[in-house]
């Protein structure tokens, strides 16, 4: 139960805050947090009664905010992972369907089981907020292939292949702009460049790489001529 304390000591000097005697540490909070995180956890014993919950936490465990942080990093990896899984989960399925009939007789036992696990990851994805939009699903894509870039330093490049059917378009992954050589060795045999052919490269954000809103967002044709003929760019009235 929550005492009748009205609030903890935060100590920004030391970085963490006590119970009122100012001995027993109720947590560290991390030199990079601003001091105002120190006062709101300080005030968790005011709080709803929900804190009675916490606090026992807090007495098992350390309040560690800067695991929580790395579990906040987390989540877009592992709703990644999840929905990675239960697209695997789902076209496994749909190759049993494939089989013949005695087939899914002799391994009706396994495709139960994949059925129901099927049906749970439905309830779960589908089930409060868990259902992700699409734009939503572009922001996470941005997030972890951000992620890859600080640890690698790549960013996609368009390396246009030019020749004489066209253009073929490709997506290279470089810490730095690439190379001609570099491009060929990408390309492989596609490049023939005694034929005349040509490569050439532009650089692209991840942002616009995934479509993250916000970013080179396409507009409904209408409501772009409506725009246009506000500027004064439309079609002369006759």
């Amino acid at each position: 139960m929550i005492s009748e304390k009205t609030s903890w000591k935060y100590d920004a000097a030391a970085c963490t805050v006590t119970d009122t005697d100012g001995q027993t540490v109720i947590c560290h909070v991390p030199p990079s947090q601003e001091p105002a995180l120190g006062h709101i956890i300080a005030s968790l014993p005011a709080m709803s009664n929900a804190m009675e919950t916490m606090l026992g936490t807090l007495d098992k465990w350390s309040f560690d905010i800067q695991g929580l942080d790395a579990t906040m990093k987390a989540a877009p990896v592992m709703t990644a992972i999840s929905h990675d899984l239960r697209a695997q989960l789902s076209a496994s399925l749909v190759a049993w369907k494939g089989e013949e009939e005695s087939v899914r007789e002799e391994h009706a036992e396994l495709i139960a089981t994949l059925q129901a696990a099927d049906k749970r990851a439905d309830e779960v994805l589908g089930a409060l907020g868990a259902k992700l939009s699409a734009d939503t699903l572009r922001a996470l894509a941005t997030v972890l292939l951000e992620s890859a870039h600080q640890i690698d330093g790549l960013q996609p490049y368009v390396v246009n292949h030019s020749h004489r059917h066209g253009d073929t378009i490709y997506t290279m992954w470089s810490a730095t702009p690439p190379t001609d050589k570099e491009m060929a060795r990408f390309v492989g045999e596609e490049f023939e460049e005694d034929r005349g052919e040509t490569l050439e490269h532009h650089a692209m954000q991840v942002r616009e790489m995934t479509g993250a809103r916000g970013i080179h967002q396409a507009t409904n044709p209408e409501e772009e001529e409506e725009e246009s003929e506000d500027l004064g760019y439309g079609p002369a009235s006759m």
